[in-house]
């Protein structure tokens, strides 16, 4: 039996087929465009999480330059109180009164001039990342193993002409407080009191010992300090770990500043 010329089986496979390349395409696109948005959601959270965490530390950053600069000025000029204001977006804020120690040999290396005392710190922690206030200079670490900085130095330096070396000591006293939760830290800084000790000698060595969560940045300060300063420094010995030892040579004399403050941090959350 001959074909019909005028059958419709082909034109009908045709369209059959164009109906399912139609229905394929349709779902591939819909799956690109789900991937996509999932990458970009993936991802795009990812980047403003990093970003909002960066802008945070800066703002402590900023904000601790502040109460750094307070301390000071309520502790060397005798200021009777200071306040200052910072925000902060989650991580712990605390005052730590037993967070680092100092202590001064002199003359030599085993005559306790200056013995060890405590100096509190006032300290931000977010996902690893710390700032401090400790002993008068602002000091951070982003978590990773000895990249601890100096952001602000302390108030200690020397003469090289009279061979001396002025320490001050800036200690934190108050209740232990700690803070979590984003708000607004309210920060009282109030002056208490001031003493000077000294002690003079030939030439000798003066030995700073300190124990701190940032022992390299103590270490480069001190050794940088004093090298400008004109005197000859032993490189800083880090062994020991949150400890650092920094010892000058030729030292004729040593003046210790010892000023104390209260410290109360506040926060007021949003």
């Amino acid at each position: 039996m001959g074909k019909n010329p005028y059958s419709r089986t082909g034109q009908t496979r045709k369209s059959n087929d164009s109906g399912v390349s139609e229905a394929l395409g349709t779902i591939l696109v819909f799956g690109i465009v789900v991937s996509g948005i999932a990458i970009i959601v993936l991802f795009g959270t990812n980047i403003l999480n990093s970003t909002k965490e960066t802008n945070n530390i800066q703002n402590i950053e900023q904000g601790f330059k502040v109460v750094q600069s307070g301390i000071c000025r309520v502790a060397l000029e005798k200021t009777p109180v200071a306040t200052a204001r910072m925000h902060v977006e989650g991580g712990t804020l605390y005052t730590a009164l037993e967070g680092s120690t100092i202590s001064v040999k002199y003359p030599g290396t085993t005559t306790m001039f200056y013995p060890e005392t405590k100096t509190g710190e006032l300290t931000y922690v977010t996902n690893g990342k710390r700032v401090s206030v400790q002993n008068g200079g602002l000091w951070m670490s982003y978590g990773s193993l000895n990249d601890d900085i100096m952001v602000l130095s302390p108030r200690i330096y020397g003469a090289e002409e009279t061979g001396t070396l002025v320490i001050n000591v800036i200690r934190i006293t108050g209740d232990t407080s700690s803070f979590g939760g984003s708000g607004t830290a309210n920060i009282i800084m109030e002056y208490k009191d001031t003493k000077v000790t000294n002690a003079t000698s030939s030439p000798s060595d003066a030995v700073i010992t300190i124990d701190t969560e940032y022992p390299n940045a103590w270490g480069r300060c001190l050794y940088d300090r004093f090298t400008e300063d004109g005197f000859s420094v032993e490189n800083p010995d880090v062994s020991i770990p949150n400890k650092v030892v920094v010892t000058v040579h030729d030292v004729k004399k040593v003046i210790v500043s010892e000023h104390t403050i209260g410290v109360k941090p506040m926060l007021y959350t949003s």
